[in-house]
C-alpha cells in the first residue's frame, strides 16, 4: 500500500513541476465519463475516468486523469495517470496524449500496482456554451486497449483573452 501512495504522490509532485505559472494559463477543463477498456481478466473492465486539466497554451495541456473500472467478474482496477495532450493546429479539436501513471488491481481481496502508460487519440467537440464532448481510444500497458467518452466543461481563467 505504501507504493502506491508513494507512486500517487510522485504524480501529484511531477503534475506541479510540469504547469508552473498556472496563473498566466488560458483554460482549466473538468470532465467525467464512461470507459471500457482491456483491464479484465477474461474479457473487457468498464467503469467511468474522471479528467482535471490546464491548457498551457493553444497547443499543450496537461492534467490528471483517474479511472474506476471492474470487469464485470472478480477484478476492480484503479488507474491515477498524469497526462501531457498536444492539439493538432492543422484540425481544430482533434489531440494526441502521452499518460503514465500507476495502476492497481484488486482481485480476491489482494493487491497488485503497476506501472501504467500509453498514447490517446481523441477529438474536443463542442456542444454547447463551455460544454464539450470528448470521445477517444487508446492503447498502453498494460491494459492495452480503451475507449471512452468525456463531458467536460472548461472553466476559462485568462479573462483578458474572452475579450
Amino acid at each position: 500500500m505504501k507504493k502506491i501512495i508513494l507512486m500517487c504522490i510522485a504524480l501529484a509532485l511531477a503534475f506541479g513541476i510540469i504547469v508552473p505559472g498556472a496563473y498566466a494559463l488560458d483554460d482549466f477543463f473538468a470532465g467525467i465519463g464512461p470507459d471500457i477498456n482491456g483491464h479484465g481478466r477474461q474479457d473487457f473492465a468498464v467503469g467511468g475516468d474522471l479528467l482535471f486539466g490546464m491548457d498551457l497554451n493553444p497547443q499543450f495541456s496537461a492534467g490528471l486523469r483517474a479511472g474506476f473500472y471492474h470487469d464485470l467478474y472478480e477484478v476492480f482496477s484503479m488507474e491515477p495517470q498524469a497526462f501531457f495532450r498536444y492539439n493538432l493546429p492543422f484540425v481544430k479539436g482533434l489531440f494526441v496524449q502521452a499518460e503514465a501513471g500507476c495502476v492497481v488491481y484488486l482481485d480476491y481481496g489482494s493487491t497488485y500496482p503497476a506501472f501504467s502508460g500509453g498514447l490517446s487519440a481523441g477529438w474536443r467537440l463542442p456542444i454547447s456554451g463551455n460544454f464539450y464532448v470528448e470521445p477517444a481510444a487508446r492503447f498502453g500497458y498494460p491494459y492495452m486497449w480503451g475507449i471512452n467518452i468525456m463531458v467536460e466543461y472548461i472553466f476559462p481563467l485568462n479573462k483578458e483573452a474572452q475579450g
